[in-house]
Parts: structure tokens; C-alpha cells; sequence
């Protein structure tokens, strides 16, 4: 059987085009693994920035702590109130010190941080005191709180409440958050109020 010396068979052709569709095959595979990876490098990177973020907040919070009551809608409040709860209910509300250069008006103000379904918030009143009808600005922190707790330094033991009863304008020697988000460990942090 003679074969013309410019062009190829069929079989050639289709051999030829079978790796060429291997290749490309696996070419396709290769990168959609890559841009998975990528996604889940993102969501990760997202989720350690924001958890960050929340601790750095937190501490800073808790670093401008001020032995300072306050009133609120029910009343009187203690300085600091944090409460391990029942569930998702532990909650830290106290009083801190305003930013540096703000006006005296705005020199303090009351925050809270709490859970709320699968959110942590914080919550910030425009003052250390307000009135019923003040409504708080509600801040989301992080999404996905699987669980988290609060533990308070007191002299040398941990307590699950604070204040300490008869004294209102007492801080903590420390503070200890446990924290967990869905589909990671449990951390731990200890931050200590100056």
C-alpha cells in the first residue's frame, strides 16, 4: 500500500487527537484543583483575619477599661458586667475610655459583646450614660460562633461573674475568652486589663 508523502491516515488523526483530549483532560483537571486550593486558601485567610480583628478589638476594649458605672435603660450597671450565661448567652459590657482627640462629649462610652445565633456583635451606646430611648449601633464581629465563653481574674481564682459582689467599679485583674467557630479549634485568649 502505497501513502502519499503530505498527509497523515486516519488512524495517525485520531491517535493524534486522543492525546491531545488526554491532555486537555488532564490540563482541566489540574486547574480546577488549583482554583479550589485558592478558594479554600481565601476563605481561610478570611477567616484568621477576621478572628484577628475580633481579639485585637477586644483587647483594645478591655485595655481602656474604665472603673466607671453607668446607667442604662434598667438602671445602674457595674463598670464592667461580663456573665458566663447559659448557652450562647455570656456577654461582656463595660465602660472604656474614648479615642484620643475626640471631643469631651464623646470621651467614654459603653460596649457590649455577646452572642447572637451564630454571630458575635457588639454593641455600642454613644455614652457611658443613656437614656431608654437611646438606641445602640449593633456591629457584626464574626459569623459562625459555634460557642463562647468568659472567665474573670480575681486575685488568684477564675470566676464566671463579674463584679465581685458589693463592688460596682471593680475591673478584673484579667480576662479569658474561649471562642470557636464552625469547623475550627477552640481558642484561647487571656487579656490582661492594665
Amino acid at each position: 500500500m502505497k501513502r502519499a508523502a503530505d498527509g497523515f491516515t486516519l488512524i495517525e488523526l485520531l491517535v493524534a487527537l486522543g492525546i491531545l483530549a488526554l491532555l486537555v483532560i488532564g490540563g482541566y483537571r489540574g486547574l480546577d484543583t488549583l482554583i479550589e486550593s485558592e478558594r479554600h486558601l481565601a476563605a481561610e485567610q478570611e477567616k484568621w483575619r477576621a478572628l484577628s480583628l475580633f481579639f485585637d478589638r477586644l483587647e483594645a476594649d478591655l485595655q481602656r477599661a474604665l472603673p466607671r458605672p453607668a446607667r442604662g435603660a434598667a438602671g445602674p450597671e457595674p463598670a464592667l458586667l461580663g456573665d458566663q450565661g447559659q448557652g450562647d448567652r455570656a456577654r461582656l459590657r463595660l465602660s472604656r475610655a474614648g479615642d484620643a482627640g475626640v471631643d469631651f462629649a464623646r470621651a467614654g462610652q459603653r460596649v457590649e459583646y455577646r452572642r447572637d445565633g451564630e454571630r458575635l456583635v457588639l454593641v455600642l451606646w454613644p455614652a457611658f450614660d443613656n437614656a431608654p430611648e437611646v438606641s445602640p449601633q449593633v456591629l457584626t464581629l464574626l459569623e459562625g460562633v459555634e460557642s463562647w465563653s468568659l472567665s474573670f481574674l480575681q486575685g488568684q481564682a477564675w470566676v464566671e461573674r463579674w463584679p465581685p459582689p458589693g463592688d460596682k467599679a471593680a475591673l478584673p485583674r484579667a480576662v479569658e475568652v474561649k471562642l470557636q467557630v464552625r469547623g475550627g479549634q477552640p481558642l484561647q485568649r487571656i487579656i490582661v486589663l492594665p
